[in-house]
């Protein structure tokens, strides 16, 4: 016999399944800003300016940022697998 199931019994099922996905999109999108940002930097495209690259401030801001990014997203993981933690032990 098949379950019966109604969109309202899913929502919390598919929220909880779609929140981590959202977490590493929002990582995704800041990494790529990041990116764009390095890449367009004056630093990185004057000529002549490769062998500097470790040196420049853009690549300093590129390294924070992604390291920021990640720490944020990892936070986050952590922080929603404690809740569900919480949600299933008495």
């Amino acid at each position: 016999m098949p379950i019966k199931t109604t969109s309202a019994s899913l929502q919390p099922v598919l929220a909880a399944s779609l929140a981590p996905l959202e977490k590493l999109t929002r990582l995704t999108q800041a990494n790529l800003d990041l990116l764009t940002r390095f890449s367009h930097s004056d630093e990185i495209s004057a000529p002549g300016q490769l062998p500097n690259l470790l040196q420049s401030k853009a690549f300093n801001e590129l390294s924070q940022g992604i390291i920021k990014n990640y720490s944020e997203f990892v936070s986050e993981l952590g922080k929603d697998g404690v809740a569900a933690l919480a949600k299933v032990q008495p």
